[in-house]
């Protein structure tokens, strides 16, 4: 009886000690981790002395999480000869990933476990489609009711992000854009679309003539159609088809609403560029956007925000947030 209360104690001991070293091992590795990103990534709590106390003071009131995510309009001279732009690509899948971690793990120490909710700042020319929805999907999972500010652009692999907002708040200055996925073609940037629109532009044409009927330019045009590139494209226009209805379905949108904004935003018929204001937003793609009025404070509050890093020069998108300080009542 002695000697197995011994060999229990011995074992309780040995696994003790296995997580201690464990610990300090993970401590190790986090440290040694973020030091090793720390020149790749851009994230940290905002500390702007004007900005913060204001923006503390809603989060306080709301028990609510607030994050920034932008782009800034200049491009960061990365060597003698070349500059590059911010785009969401894997350094911004790192930056959402440490910020989510870094949101939750404060949050855990104010005891707060519940998912909180997040008033998100976008403004983002887009970037890797993958990176898009690897980033969208990790704040839509990490939070739980989301009110996306949109003070400027949300475009491409941005638009998709925002459509993770439960709400989307938009003003006359602020616009979306179609999500088809864009591919190198001969040099070129086109979008995956393209091949689909001209193959339905020669059936039409091919539909009421005859071979002898169809001009030598034409006939050379169509023989230089490639059906594994066709294919390709299709898959490629099927992986954000399924990428925008996951994250339009985890916003809480109706079968019926994911299919339509999906099929609106991928297969339209206006170029990459094209502006989806707020009123096309909320009137034709039924997304839940609302006027920039119904927020008149939070939206002064984001414009102010926005203002700090738009004029910076990165080729990173700047991520930065505020917690909050748990209300007792409401852990």
């Amino acid at each position: 009886m002695v000697e197995g209360t011994k060999e229990k104690k011995e074992d309780i001991e040995r696994k003790e000690s296995k997580a201690s070293v464990e610990r300090n091992e993970q401590r190790q590795l986090e440290e040694l981790y973020d030091k090793k990103l720390e020149k790749a990534i851009n994230v940290k709590e905002e500390d702007d002395s004007t900005l913060k106390p204001i923006i503390q003071r809603l989060a306080n009131e709301e028990q609510t999480v607030y994050m920034a995510f932008i782009a800034p309009s200049y491009s960061k001279r990365v060597s003698p000869i070349e500059t590059r732009g911010a785009s969401i690509r894997i350094w911004e899948e790192l930056g959402i990933e440490k910020a989510i971690l870094n949101i939750t793990s404060a949050l855990k120490d104010r005891n707060i476990s519940k998912k909180a909710n997040l008033n998100l700042l976008i403004n983002s020319p887009g970037g890797f489609v993958s990176s898009s929805y690897v980033v969208a999907k990790m704040i839509r999972d990490n939070f739980k009711r989301i009110k996306v500010f949109i003070p400027n652009i949300a475009a491409s692999g941005g638009t998709l992000l925002a459509l993770a907002g439960n709400e989307i708040i938009m003003s006359d200055l602020s616009r979306l854009s179609p999500i088809d996925t864009q591919l190198r073609y001969k040099d070129e940037i086109v979008s995956a679309q393209s091949y689909d629109r001209a193959i339905e532009t020669f059936d039409e044409y091919f539909a009421t003539r005859g071979p002898w009927e169809v001009p030598y330019p034409r006939k050379a045009m169509a023989e230089k159609f490639d059906p594994i590139l066709w294919e390709e494209w299709k898959a490629e226009l099927n992986q954000v088809w399924h990428y925008a209805m996951d994250i339009l379905r985890k916003a809480g949108y109706t079968k019926e609403e994911v299919n339509g904004i999906a099929y609106n935003l991928i297969f339209s018929p206006f170029p990459h560029n094209f502006v989806i204001n707020r009123d096309r937003a909320r009137d034709v793609l039924k997304l839940k956007v609302f006027d920039e009025t119904n927020y008149p404070h939070h939206w002064k509050v984001m414009k102010a925000w926005y203002s700090l890093y738009i004029l910076e020069a990165e080729d990173k998108h700047f991520i930065r947030y505020i917690l909050y300080e748990p209300n007792l009542n409401n852990k």
